[in-house]
């Protein structure tokens, strides 16, 4: 019987003592973004907030920010809650919407993936070719706001559990 998940209270603590066991998943209810699944990493070198982060070496105990272009999603931890220092353990979002930092210009609905030629941890809108369906991480939902690489937008996670 599986139980229930249990709820976060503070999804944007960091530390450096474990705040969960790594891999852990946590529900939290955002006052903007509705219900989310996090899940509780331990950074290998920093992670700035809304960075997507992905597993480290194929490890799933240590996370770091997302460096490969269209990273197939069972290599992503999710998206980070908060910045994490090196060494020291977050939350990143894995399911429900997220905020994260976008590359280029994208409407909603628009397929997002991990875009490395943009920056480390950062996601695009690229057409999704032959083989890389497994390399989609959720899709766009808002662009509120948005002027150049690095901004932040609104996405709704998808795979990442």
């Amino acid at each position: 019987m599986i139980s229930s998940i249990v709820y976060l209270s503070s999804p944007s603590e960091t530390s450096t003592e474990q705040l969960a066991p790594v891999g852990t998943l946590r529900a939290f209810v955002h006052p903007d973004l509705g219900y989310q699944l996090l899940r509780s990493v331990k950074a290998t070198s920093a992670i700035t907030k809304n960075e997507l982060c992905q597993y480290d070496a194929g490890s799933s105990e240590t996370a770091v920010k997302s460096t490969t272009d269209k990273q197939k999603a069972i290599n992503c931890a999710g998206f980070a809650v908060s910045s994490i220092a090196a060494g020291s353990y977050g939350w990143v979002v894995c399911s429900g919407q997220a905020y994260a930092l976008g590359h280029s210009s994208m409407s909603a609905g628009a397929s997002i993936l991990s875009a490395v030629t943009a920056g480390a941890g950062r996601v695009d809108n690229p057409s999704v070719g032959a083989g890389e369906s497994l390399a989609v991480l959720g899709s766009c939902v808002s662009v509120t706001g948005w002027s150049t690489a690095g901004d932040t937008i609104t996405i709704r996670v998808r795979n990442l559990v």
